[in-house]
């Protein structure tokens, strides 16, 4: 799937140096539920049970790199973009995404990550709703899915505790209709 800066391509299993690198950081970490370290081994584990089973959608973020307005012979891998926990009976799904490398964030990848994976989702598998799980404080992430066009579902509080403290989790959502409303697809 192309987008104008980046294009979506399958997770494969040669990515899992990339995925333990990116997963292991601080900065991602952060903002995910599970602290743990991840090991070439876990992340085997995890590709085998949900990506071969199609029990998770993952894909890698590449950079599309342009030189004097033409497309360059290579691109530069920056994140990952998922749908997991797909309901096929209520149609809906989980969006993850996160950016891996620091000096790629800021840059819209994200975003445009996000827009790429909800016409996938909508489009080729069938879903009706997309929705995402964000911890209270990470207003970044919450800020992009509104401009895409998710809305507030509701705060789950105290929810998730880490280090100690109870955390509120806001739980945002985006249906078909209004993805496809709000947004060309080409």
């Amino acid at each position: 799937m192309k987008g104008g800066n980046i294009y979506l391509r399958p997770l494969t299993l040669s990515d899992t140096d990339l995925i333990v690198k990116w997963r292991n950081t601080d900065s991602v970490r952060k903002n995910l539920f599970s602290q743990e370290l991840i090991t070439p081994e876990s992340h085997k584990k995890y590709y085998n049970e949900y990506i071969e089973t199609h029990k998770c959608h993952q894909f890698i973020l590449e950079q599309i790199v342009y030189e004097n307005g033409n497309i360059y012979s290579f691109s530069v891998p920056v994140g990952t973009v998922y749908l997991k926990n797909i309901d096929h009976l209520n149609s809906k799904a989980l969006i993850g995404v996160f950016i891996g490398e620091g000096v790629d964030r800021g840059k819209g990848f994200g975003k445009e990550a996000v827009q790429l994976i909800l016409q996938y989702g909508f489009l080729q598998l069938g879903l009706n709703k997309v929705y995402l799980q964000v911890i209270y404080n990470n207003e970044k992430m919450i800020g992009i899915c509104e401009e895409i066009g998710f809305l507030k579902e509701g705060k789950f509080r105290e929810d998730y505790f880490r280090d100690g403290v109870y955390y509120d989790i806001e739980q945002l959502s985006i249906l078909k209709s209004d993805f496809l409303h709000n947004i060309k697809i080409d």
